[in-house]
């Protein structure tokens, strides 16, 4: 009996041990992004960090790095899936490769606000998808970062869609963008980020379209000025991370860690929409032109591209969500 006992006491001891070593294991998580530090969503990312690291007791430790430390948002994708502790802010054009129909996050005209990106990513349709993503290597933390609206920015007037004429205009390496803005008569170009600042003063392209963060952080005013306000897309991102390294994770620190990236999504999204007026009158005084346009025209423009691609039918199931 006395030996039953020592063994029961040893075995007690040492799953006290282990459960004991669980909870002081430090885990990190790298966040590498495109982004520059003055960036709306980097000031989530920093929120979703406190907030992670607060509530675990500094059991999670979240590493920032923004302006593509860790490479532009493809190679972070890349290094997730491939297992190493790292995630990044990815819009859906980065994530269509591990769930195909999740592209149409980025169809033109297809959310008109940031309640129609909130009601879209809570629907089974959304859900079916991520459930996708989640099989192929990554997980999707949260998908409600609004960058804000697209808009055309070039180095010339453009006002019609018929303007973007011949224009070398840089966009996502996705079929639902690219194809989008050759609608209107532009050549996509699909050069990286980092890439656009250098592209646009060096001639090498026209333009891109951005969205106002984005715009005032790379300083395109200082090469192209002209703003038309097209709001084509809505540029949605979610915070994604590799799903071996996620799977690491204890219970409580993955509760942790989806709610801190949620949190900091809110936080993000609302300066993005609290900050826009300051934006544009920085963007002004840097000498920008804003022009509003005519957006039922630039829709009716780009609206075939949901039948080029054969995708009618899912925007259809799309706007019915929508229509709720």
């Amino acid at each position: 009996m006395k030996k039953f006992i020592a063994l029961t006491l040893a075995a007690l001891m040492l799953l006290s041990f282990a459960a004991f070593a669980a909870a002081e294991t430090t885990y990190t998580l790298k966040i590498g992004v495109v982004i520059t530090q003055d960036d709306p969503l980097f000031a989530g990312l920093t929120e979703m960090k406190k907030e992670a690291e607060e509530k675990s007791g500094g059991r999670l430790k979240i590493d920032l790095y923004p302006s593509s430390q860790l490479g532009d948002t493809g190679e972070v994708v890349e290094q997730a899936v491939a297992g190493a502790n790292v995630g990044t802010i990815a819009g859906a054009p980065f994530l269509e490769g591990y769930s195909k129909d999740f592209g149409m996050l980025m169809g033109p005209y297809i959310m008109r606000n940031y309640e129609d990106c909130l009601k879209l990513t809570t629907s089974d349709l959304y859900y079916k998808w991520v459930d996708e993503i989640q099989q192929n290597g990554l997980r999707v933390l949260c998908f409600n970062y609004q960058q804000g609206e697209r808009y055309m920015c070039t180095n010339k007037p453009v006002l019609h869609p018929e303007d973007m004429k011949g224009l070398l205009i840089r966009t996502f390496s996705s079929d639902l963008p690219l194809k989008a803005v050759e609608k209107t008569g532009a050549v996509g170009n699909t050069m990286t980020w980092g890439e656009v600042y250098t592209g646009i003063s060096q001639k090498v392209i026209d333009g891109c379209e951005v969205q106002l963060p984005a715009y005032s952080g790379s300083s395109l005013a200082e090469v192209a000025p002209y703003v038309a306000k097209t709001g084509h897309f809505q540029m949605l991102s979610g915070l994604v991370v590799g799903a071996d390294w996620y799977d690491t994770l204890p219970d409580d620190l993955k509760e942790i860690l989806n709610t801190a990236a949620y949190n900091g999504g809110v936080f993000a999204s609302e300066k993005v929409y609290a900050d826009e007026a300051a934006y544009i009158e920085k963007e002004t005084a840097r000498g920008a032109i804003f022009t509003e346009v005519d957006r039922a025209e630039w829709e009716a423009c780009m609206d075939s591209v949901y039948d080029d691609l054969g995708l009618r039918e899912l925007k259809n199931q799309v706007d019915a969500i929508l229509a709720e």
